[in-house]
């Protein structure tokens, strides 16, 4: 069922397209998310499998749901509005799921990203992490989901984080190729010549350097110390172009005017995505659901334009270029 909501997920990125109703293989039933006024002036509601809407009536008989989250642009900027006025664009996805079933949030916040997968307070290192992945050690519950149904933030799949989280994808991302406005460059042709800034052990650089290796394409590089510093060097004319992920192009953007972004680089689009425990299958398939019809109602491309000042739907055309 999950790659069927993924697939459906990644159709409707792709494509705008509305579902008038529930893929065949879901097998789910109507029935009302609020009220009955609610969802009968819904003109695409969602459906929920009565197991799932047994899990929202008990969310709902208690009023709460609890999220473990972090402060970080983009994911929870508490008052950023204003007193009260929670911004950031996970917490604003979060946030109108809970107001839609009728619930209030009740945030939990860890200091860095690391403690999310902390057991006994104890943050995996390497040689946990590769046991992890081979099966010498069995998988734990980390403590974030102690006090939390929900992590929520921009986690990325990764083999040893497999066992002990249900992935729930969110926002599609991409490598892409930033330059400076009106520089004339729209594809890796383009960049012949050109100073290209690298960092040699991020991926976007290297995916970039390898596919210029690839064509034949000669340019020149200059090797940056730090990822953080490859938009800074572009906007000094420093170099030509950089390459970084597709989301962290938009916050560069944010701060650095006059860049824009040139071409998508690499093969495959990756994923952002919230985390539920391992064996909560129904509230992952509840938010799956939930995400998709946040992307058929501009619930996403809103809160995306309001934290990015960027078209979703542009962003969504640049990454899914050929």
């Amino acid at each position: 069922m999950k790659r069927v909501l993924l697939l459906l997920l990644l159709i409707s990125l792709l494509t705008g397209c509305r579902k008038s109703a529930p893929p065949e293989e879901v097998q789910d039933i109507a029935l009302p998310l609020v009220d009955e006024a609610v969802h009968t002036s819904q003109a695409h509601p969602l459906y929920w499998n009565q197991k799932e809407q047994e899990y929202i009536d008990q969310l709902r008989s208690e009023g709460i749901l609890k999220i473990t989250t972090r402060i970080r642009e983009s994911v929870y900027e508490p008052d950023k509005y204003g007193e009260g006025l929670h911004g950031g664009l996970d917490y604003e996805l979060i946030s109108s799921f809970a107001e839609l079933i009728g619930v209030d949030l009740d945030v939990e916040l860890v200091d860095t990203f690391s403690l999310y997968f902390a057991h006994d307070g104890r943050v995996p290192d390497d040689a946990i992490q590769q046991s992890l992945v081979s099966g010498e050690s069995p998988a734990y519950i980390p403590d974030s989901f102690q006090n939390s149904l929900i992590l929520i933030d921009g986690f990325s799949w990764k083999d040893w984080r497999d066992p002990l989280a249900q992935f729930v994808p969110t926002f599609p991302d991409r490598d892409v190729v930033i330059t400076r406005s009106y520089s004339g460059v729209s594809s890796l042709e383009d960049l012949k010549g050109k100073n290209l800034g690298i960092h040699p052990q991020a991926n976007p650089s290297r995916y970039l350097v390898e596919a210029l290796e690839r064509n034949e394409i000669p340019v020149d590089t200059m090797v940056i110390e730090s990822v953080d510093e490859l938009p800074a060097a572009l906007f000094r004319n420093e170099v030509d172009a950089v390459a970084i992920g597709g989301i962290s192009s938009l916050f560069e953007m944010k701060h650095y005017s006059g860049l824009e972004i040139a071409f998508p680089v690499g093969q495959s689009l990756s994923w952002s995505h919230w985390l539920v425990q391992k064996d909560n299958l129904i509230l992952a398939g509840i938010l799956e659901k939930y995400i998709l019809y946040a992307k058929d109602k501009g619930v996403i491309s809103e809160a995306w334009e309001r934290q990015f000042h960027f078209s979703y739907n542009d962003f969504l055309y640049i990454i899914t270029m050929d």
